[in-house]
């Protein structure tokens, strides 16, 4: 279970280490969103740190000349177990103290690689989906993971549903 983070812990260093994990980098409103946020942090308290779980795209590139540490972890399928493993991995290196998912495949992957590191925060934003696009088999595994983050952001009423 996700904890939260005394900001006056030994524990953590001077700066937040932010982990931001999204499902790809191409040309898209969510990753037109972290391209800005990641752009406009404050950079004396936070460390961003950006992980596509898909190769290149439009916005690796941006980060890259932002000085922005990326990671890529390419897709050989949809749902593939070594992707995870990867990102377990990665995680566990990278050491964040926080980890925020955007996208589907971003917030499971990326959820459950925090939660088996024992990332003080884990925030996930989700985005608005077409009634039945998910599988009954992914909602459940999201409302789980929702419970077990410490916030979800949510840009409408059916995304948060």
């Amino acid at each position: 279970m996700p904890g939260h983070m005394n900001i006056t812990s030994p524990w953590r260093s001077s700066m937040i280490k932010i982990c931001f994990i999204i499902g790809q980098l191409e040309k898209g409103g969510t990753e037109r969103q972290l391209y800005e946020l990641v752009q406009n942090i404050d950079r004396r308290l936070f460390v961003p740190i950006v992980v596509s779980l898909s190769a290149d795209g439009f916005w690796a590139n941006e980060f890259i000349k932002l000085n922005i540490p990326l990671f890529q972890l390419p897709r050989k399928k949809n749902v593939e177990f070594r992707r995870l493993i990867k990102l377990y991995k990665l995680v566990h290196r990278l050491r964040p103290h926080i980890v925020h998912t955007l996208l589907s495949s971003a917030n499971s992957y990326g959820r459950i690689a925090a939660l088996l590191n024992g990332v003080p925060i884990i925030l996930s934003s989700e985005r608005s989906m077409p009634k039945g696009d998910k599988k009954t088999l992914n909602r459940s595994l999201e409302k789980i993971l929702a419970h077990l983050s410490d916030g979800v952001i949510c840009n409408s009423h059916r995304a948060a549903q």
